[in-house]
């Protein structure tokens, strides 16, 4: 965890911008100019009580996608909030931490490792399908973790997700779709090809027309390999 503390008064100066939605664009460029504002940002996301921290959620995200050695310093602090009980600080956080992979000279990814993917198991489909269409990015950067990545995604189609508390075959196969597309970015340099083909074409009747559609155009596409 980042250990530098925000002032409370510079806590409240920026919460009072950026209640005013400021143009997402240039307050991002402004907050990557003083790099000490993501830690304010990230303390209003975690104790703001009203809509703030969703415009903060947003910043955060875009900067790691910019920028992700200026959000590196904060992993342990946006690690904690995969877990908040606020879905969409979830889900924000899970597509932050995919993007500091690519800085992460620490290894600090590999202590939260089985937590990170462990949530592919939720029965939320979107908790799930946020870690599934992230996932290249960790086997891009991280090629040693493939084995557990690949294995971890084929067994969504074992999972059970719930539509409004009832298990939904449905988002099953929403979420093998994006399964599907996932292994597309990044089948060429998969260690388990065999294991994703067989996958795929277990899923060439999908209940789900467009996620069977997508399974036939993956094995024309890598059939023959």
């Amino acid at each position: 965890m980042y250990n530098d503390k925000p002032d409370s008064g510079e806590v409240n100066k920026l919460f009072e911008l950026i209640k005013k939605k400021p143009e997402i664009s240039s307050f991002i460029t402004t907050a990557e100019s003083n790099p000490e504002n993501i830690g304010i940002i990230l303390e209003i996301i975690r104790n703001d009580k009203g809509n703030t921290k969703f415009y903060c959620d947003k910043v955060i995200r875009q900067i790691s996608e910019i920028n992700p050695s200026l959000v590196y310093p904060y992993f342990d602090d946006i690690a904690q909030l995969i877990h908040s009980g606020n879905n969409f600080i979830k889900w924000g956080a899970i597509t932050v931490i995919s993007n500091l992979i690519t800085v992460d000279k620490e290894k600090r990814f590999e202590k939260i490792r089985d937590g990170y993917f462990d949530l592919i198991n939720s029965d939320s489909m979107i908790t799930a399908a946020n870690v599934v269409t992230n996932a290249w990015k960790f086997v891009q950067a991280c090629p040693e973790i493939e084995n557990d990545i690949t294995a971890r995604m084929i067994k969504v189609a074992e999972n059970t997700y719930l539509h409004k508390g009832n298990p939904s075959p449905e988002c099953r196969n929403i979420l093998i779709g994006h399964v599907i597309e996932g292994f597309d970015k990044y089948f060429k340099v998969s260690g388990n090809k065999s294991m994703i083909l067989e996958f795929v074409g277990s899923q060439k009747n999908n209940g789900r027309n467009s996620t069977a559609k997508k399974a036939a155009a993956f094995l024309k596409k890598y059939g023959n390999q």
